[in-house]
């Protein structure tokens, strides 16, 4: 819950409500995957809304086209971004989202990773009190299943990985 004061002064409450959006435009709904979820599939370059505070744009591959020709986004992600956006009351700045095997082999990701499934992103931060806090709310979100601190470049990765019963697993490099 939070406090809240009308026009007259006079204090009330009200509970965050759930983030919502429509299905934006332009994507294509993939087959559900193994775990019977679908993901939106985005033509590359398309910018459009995903929610109310995070655009399409944000979660494009920084492979620049030259290697993938989509974007991946699971709408899960979103939700949990959105949620965890309203949670702490400011602006996150994604740093990445979607990566293309290719792109993501070059820069030495890892195999495997959420961030080629369109189920992760990478939030900067401004100082290492940003990151603690960040990730901290981000174990909340229920629908956030991973959380990684990575205070040497002011980044915090979530992803939407099944929650194990104990909450997020969390880890920091």
């Amino acid at each position: 819950m939070m406090d809240d004061f009308n026009s007259e002064g006079s204090q009330q409450s009200h509970v965050l409500s759930q983030p919502s959006w429509n299905t934006p435009p332009g994507y294509t709904r993939t087959d559900p995957g193994p775990d019977g979820e679908v993901l939106w599939l985005y033509p590359k370059g398309l910018d459009t809304t995903l929610s109310n505070d995070f655009t399409l744009g944000a979660f494009h591959c920084p492979c620049g086209d030259k290697t993938c020709t989509h974007t991946l986004v699971h709408p899960r992600l979103v939700l949990a971004l959105q949620t965890l956006r309203m949670m702490l009351g400011r602006p996150l700045a994604l740093a990445a989202g979607f990566h293309c095997k290719p792109w993501h082999r070059l820069a030495g990701g890892r195999p495997r990773s959420y961030h080629t499934r369109g189920m992760a992103a990478d939030i900067r931060c401004g100082s290492l009190e940003e990151v603690a806090e960040l990730a901290g709310a981000a174990q909340q979100v229920r629908q956030i299943g991973g959380v990684g601190r990575y205070p040497a470049r002011l980044t915090v990765h979530l992803d939407v990985r099944p929650r194990p019963r104990g909450g997020a697993v969390c880890w920091m490099e």
